[in-house]
């Protein structure tokens, strides 16, 4: 397939990584399946069933009985949290179905969703312990994998990690690489703000409304309008972009020698805003 050596099946199997590929994981669906024989057992209304203590079998690094255990103790800490909101939705606007007040096979289906909950997390868990993950085109990795001859990098004969690639080059600092970097995605970045505040002269910045729903009734059809934002508030925009030359603010707002990216003034609104761009090694910030 054409695939690193460093990817592993979190890429095939997980269901909050960007891919969601629609594949299934034979392990979790074992586990699931083993934790609803154990609910069965356990929960079954033949005293004589339920009473004999059933064990059931699976491998020795994990056992159906504890992983029921331990879905139940996150669902009773959850019941005492109560619904989260999240976001700015209102109180009350989220709603599940609590363990505590559950019983007989919704109790077993929270269970279950727990269980797949917590192989999810573990994969989640997994993902950010793998610093190699998408970083396997890089000399070092490469040596590693007996793809080239040595880990060096092709510039300064340093070692050629993703790190050093992306921000510790001395060679690529001293030939300007890395402002070439900065300056394309700033160039990019002028670009799309160029175009919205020739598209914002023609939309009107309107102020969001709550339309609260009282109880009983359907909340009414609204269409959906896209968001002027806040180029929208001024029809004079004035940028100005740091490439090819030392931007500075402008004297007559403020005397100050920082250098953004990006400055958007508008005169008749008395509106100033700075863009600063950075592009580094992700752990160099």
């Amino acid at each position: 397939m054409g695939l690193p050596r460093s990817l592993s099946n979190i890429a095939l199997y997980g269901k909050t990584n960007k891919l969601r590929l629609p594949f299934g994981s034979v392990r979790e669906e074992f586990i699931v399946a083993r934790a609803r024989e154990h609910l069965m057992y356990s929960g079954s209304r033949d005293a004589k069933v339920s009473g004999v203590g059933i064990v059931v079998r699976t491998g020795r690094k994990w056992r159906a009985a504890e992983a029921v255990q331990q879905a139940e103790t996150r669902l009773k800490h959850k019941a005492i949290l109560g619904s989260v909101t999240q976001g700015r939705a209102g109180l009350g606007s989220l709603t599940a179905t609590r363990y505590d007040l559950a019983s007989g096979r919704e109790r077993q289906r929270l269970v279950q969703e727990e269980v797949r909950a917590s192989v999810e997390e573990e994969r989640t868990s997994r993902a950010v312990a793998m610093r190699q993950q998408g970083a396997w085109m890089n000399p070092s990795n490469l040596y590693t994998w007996g793809r080239v001859e040595t880990p060096a990098c092709p510039l300064c004969s340093k070692p050629g990690t993703l790190e050093h690639i992306l921000s510790s080059c001395s060679k690529a600092l001293g030939e300007g690489r890395y402002w070439w970097r900065h300056d394309q995605v700033l160039k990019s970045i002028a670009e799309a703000i160029s175009k919205g505040i020739k598209d914002s002269r023609y939309r009107q910045a309107t102020a969001k409304a709550i339309h609260f729903v009282k109880e009983g009734q359907r909340p009414e059809k609204t269409s959906k309008s896209c968001s002027a934002g806040l180029l929208s508030t001024a029809r004079d925009w004035v940028m100005s972009v740091d490439l090819e030359r030392q931007l500075k603010i402008p004297q007559h707002i403020i005397q100050s020698t920082l250098r953004p990216d990006i400055i958007l003034v508008s005169e008749a609104t008395r509106q100033l805003i700075l863009l600063e761009l950075t592009v580094p090694w992700e752990e160099r910030i």
